[in-house]
């Protein structure tokens, strides 16, 4: 404890009120629940101790009697003064002697003013962010105040084992410190205990705080995807469609690259925004080359978030037109080939119609001038019937038998019909 003194001057003695009471941080007065020590000293006129003198220490301001104490051989009387019970600011403290005619001693009366603080208590309020990304580094700031009148020294704030110095904390008094912490990488909600500690100024009494803050990781990603034909030909203009989802929980601005090995245009790119669970489709086209296939690359990126994906697209060969070649000669002939074939048949038709005229006339010449020689003979009319049934038949079978028939039947029939001419010839020579 400290001390400070007064005195005060009777016409025999001298009290003298040494406080002893120190300040640290230069605060004026005593935290209340702080127990002082009030001293006096009672001295003669010379300024000797005198001692067996009684006396008394009252506290005005609340009505209490503090203590009473007889002075010792150096002339100190103590009363120790618990100010729990005391009220906050300045009290009037009175103290005097009792009169002692033996010890010729008067009464003597000393006033003392001692203001009594409230404890230093410190508040806490903090700001940071609600939600953040997965992984993403934020700042909590901690602000402590100091709401009471006594001092609080060897101030410190700590956010899961990362501790930042205030230092000390008059009354009424107000500072900030700041953390940068790590948002865990999985989505959900998150929890963080911010602790502020310190000792408070004459009691030495701990003083501490606490606060439990949340925040949550919020769902955030890109989705990237490819549409496009599985096979195209070569030198063919094809369209193809890149997707781009938003499946994050803010709004989305990204940048889309999109590259092409193989065809041409060889690069494209788009800048956009997607709101929460939305997604768009951008259309593209290009020309394949000679290449045998088409690589399609895709890349969309929004700050630190970044997708990819990529589809490969078969490339076909142009297709040269055939054309057909001759039919080789041992081919089988077809039925058209075989009736163009069948009508030189016809002009035989017209040589046995020629034989047939000649035989008549033949007939014609050797014809008897008497009625008896023109009488047939029955062979020769017999001869004859067989020869017009046979060209009857074939006469009336041509049209049809003969585009029916191959070439080598008729030569057979042809060879038929001059047999029986020549037979025909014989019966008529004379």
């Amino acid at each position: 404890m400290r001390r400070e003194s007064i005195s005060i001057t009777s016409l025999l003695l001298f009290l003298i009120l040494p406080l002893f009471l120190s300040s640290v941080s230069g605060q004026e007065g005593f935290v209340q629940g702080e127990i002082l020590v009030l001293s006096v000293q009672v001295l003669d006129e010379l300024g000797n101790p005198v001692k067996g003198v009684l006396v008394h220490f009252y506290d005005e301001t609340d009505g209490l009697m503090i203590g009473e104490d007889y002075s010792d051989a150096e002339g100190f009387a103590s009363v120790a003064w618990d100010t729990s019970s005391a009220s906050i600011g300045v009290h009037r403290l009175h103290i005097w002697n009792d009169e002692e005619p033996s010890l010729y001693v008067e009464r003597s009366d000393a006033y003392v003013d001692v203001r009594i603080l409230s404890p230093a208590e410190l508040a806490l309020s903090v700001n940071s962010p609600s939600a953040v990304k997965p992984e993403e580094e934020f700042e909590i700031i901690v602000s402590v105040s100091n709401v009471g009148e006594a001092s609080a020294l060897f101030v410190e704030a700590s956010i899961d084992g990362m501790r930042e110095v205030i230092g000390n904390l008059s009354g009424g008094s107000t500072s900030e410190v700041s953390f940068r912490a790590k948002a865990q990488g999985v989505p959900g909600n998150y929890t963080l205990k911010v602790e502020i500690r310190g000792v408070e100024q004459g009691t030495g009494r701990e003083l501490q705080i606490s606060k439990v803050i949340s925040y949550r990781v919020k769902m955030e990603g890109i989705g990237l995807s490819i549409r496009a034909p599985s096979s195209v030909n070569q030198g063919s203009t094809f369209t193809f469609f890149v997707i781009v989802k938003n499946i994050g929980e803010d709004l989305l601005r990204f940048n889309l690259k999109v590259k092409l090995d193989g065809a041409s245009p060889p690069s494209f790119e788009e800048s956009s925004s997607l709101e929460p669970g939305t997604s768009s489709s951008f259309e593209f086209s290009a020309t394949a080359g000679k290449a045998d296939k088409v690589l399609i690359f895709a890349e969309v990126q929004s700050g630190d978030l970044k997708e990819t994906a990529s589809k490969e697209i078969e490339v076909l060969e142009r297709q040269v037109p055939k054309t057909n070649p001759p039919r080789p000669s041992s081919e089988p002939v077809t039925r058209g080939e075989e009736q163009g074939r069948v009508q030189q048949p016809a002009r035989v038709n017209s040589s046995e119609t020629s034989c047939q005229e000649d035989v008549s006339r033949k007939e014609h010449t050797n014809e008897p001038s008497s009625q008896h020689e023109r009488t047939p003979r029955r062979g020769q009319i017999g001869m004859n019937k067989e020869y017009n049934a046979s060209l009857e038949v074939i006469g009336r079978e041509g049209g049809s038998s003969i585009s029916r028939t191959s070439p080598l039947l008729i030569a057979v029939i042809t060879l038929l019909l001059f047999s029986i001419l020549r037979k025909f010839w014989g019966v008529e020579e004379p």
